[in-house]
Parts: C-alpha cells; sequence; structure tokens
C-alpha cells in the first residue's frame, strides 16, 4: 500500500505478512481512505449483499479475513484494504479459471472437428454449423 496515495486511520495497526502482501498486489484506488468497517458497510463499499459478504467469510479454502470477530452484541470488523485486496485476488483467480476452461473446451471441440490450435476459424463454429 502506498501510504502517499491513502490515508489510514491513526489507531489502525500497521498492516503484516499476508495481509501485506496482498494489499501491495492489489491496492485501492489512488485516493481511497483506508478504515475499519463492519459486514453491512463492506457490502456496500463492495456493492455485494450481506449474505455474499457471509458466504465469503466461509468460504474455503481462502475465506475473506476480518480483522475482529463478531461476537454476541459486536460486530464484526474488516480493513477495507484488506477486503477489497483479497476480493480483486478472487475476481483474478476466476477469471484465469473460466479463461482455461474456455481454452479447454475449444480445444476440445478443434479435436472433435479435426482441426489445430491454429485454425480459429474453425473453432469458433457452433454445434450445428
Amino acid at each position: 500500500m502506498d501510504e502517499q496515495n491513502q490515508s489510514v486511520a491513526p489507531d489502525m495497526p500497521a498492516l503484516e505478512g499476508a495481509e501485506l502482501a496482498l494489499v501491495k498486489l492489489y491496492p485501492m484506488p489512488d485516493g481511497q481512505p483506508d478504515a475499519m468497517v463492519n459486514k453491512k458497510l463492506l457490502a456496500a463499499a463492495l456493492d455485494v449483499s450481506a449474505t455474499t459478504i457471509d458466504s465469503w467469510m466461509i468460504a474455503a479454502p481462502d475465506p475473506l479475513p476480518y480483522a475482529k470477530k463478531g461476537t454476541n452484541g459486536s460486530a464484526y470488523e474488516f480493513r477495507l484494504s484488506v477486503a477489497y485486496a483479497w476480493r480483486q485476488r478472487r475476481n483474478a483467480a476466476d477469471e484465469a479459471d473460466r479463461k482455461f476452461s474456455e481454452e479447454a473446451a475449444a480445444q476440445m471441440r478443434l479435436n472433435l472437428l479435426g482441426g489445430s490450435a491454429t485454425d480459429t476459424a474453425r473453432a469458433a463454429l457452433s454445434p450445428k454449423e
């Protein structure tokens, strides 16, 4: 995280270890302040529902990290920069998986039609064609 471009609340601890590496890899947009937020505010910031946040918190093997566990009468707390970076990494992984699957399907189509990997026009044929 570039401290010159992002403001951080003075009472927030410094990032360390895996969280620091993650935030450096996927920094928040320039000028976006880092803050501790509850689940409702995190959902609003990431433009998802609170239910989505709940499902991300139990997603195996890489759940959404939280700064403070919620208890009865006390809300979960999330560090905005860490949650943002976690989501960006998840989106990048999902995109890589989607691209791999599309390429594998295209290759299978070429194998069935008797083409080669350089025969892109033939790979684009629909089953009906």
